[in-house]
């Protein structure tokens, strides 16, 4: 029985133009994806700002009514401070919130009265501001306030921008903003 000869295989792999062809392909791909992705993420965000704004105001609605007491929600520059207070002037709520049990009515968090909820700055360069330029919304024992509407936007203008509605019941809506942001 005679040995099969023997074969040797050459080992093949990539050629410097098929990688250079492939980083290129790569390349351009990778450009037309990022705007893509931009948009996805700036979509994603201002969703997720809108809502978190809408869980915020339920949340201080439903405290209310089951606490029989008034709960404020107001703007805040130093919501994460050990004291944090409410801001009395400016019209950009994207500075940060904080949720109180108001006992005493006087729309001011004292050290008396039981935090409920902090929120931080909007990311992305995002505004949060309403029509009436109110400072804060106080919900009653029985789920009601000031009717108001706040508009949620980014660098994309109204076109992409949110409406969120309160009605004096203390419901919320969220719609597109019939105004410019």
């Amino acid at each position: 029985m005679k040995n099969p000869p023997i074969v040797i295989q050459r080992i093949a792999g990539f050629t410097l133009t098929e990688l250079m062809v492939t980083v290129v392909v790569v390349g351009i791909l990778s450009a037309l994806a990022v705007p893509s992705m931009r948009t996805i993420i700036q979509n994603m965000r201002i969703t997720s700002q809108a809502n978190e704004f809408m869980a915020d105001l339920n949340f201080a609605r439903s405290e209310a009514i089951k606490r029989a007491a008034d709960v404020t929600v107001c703007k805040s520059n130093n919501p994460t401070a050990a004291a944090p207070t409410c801001l009395a002037t400016g019209t950009d709520w994207g500075v940060g919130r904080v949720i109180f049990i108001d006992s005493d009515a006087d729309g001011v968090l004292d050290t008396t009265e039981a935090l409920l909820r902090v929120r931080e700055t909007l990311d992305g360069s995002n505004t949060l501001t309403n029509a009436l330029n109110l400072n804060l919304i106080v919900y009653t024992r029985t789920g009601g306030t000031t009717a108001v509407d706040f508009s949620l936007c980014d660098t994309r203008l109204a076109a992409f921008g949110r409406q969120i509605s309160i009605e004096a019941t203390g419901r919320t809506a969220l719609t597109k903003p019939a105004a410019g942001c």
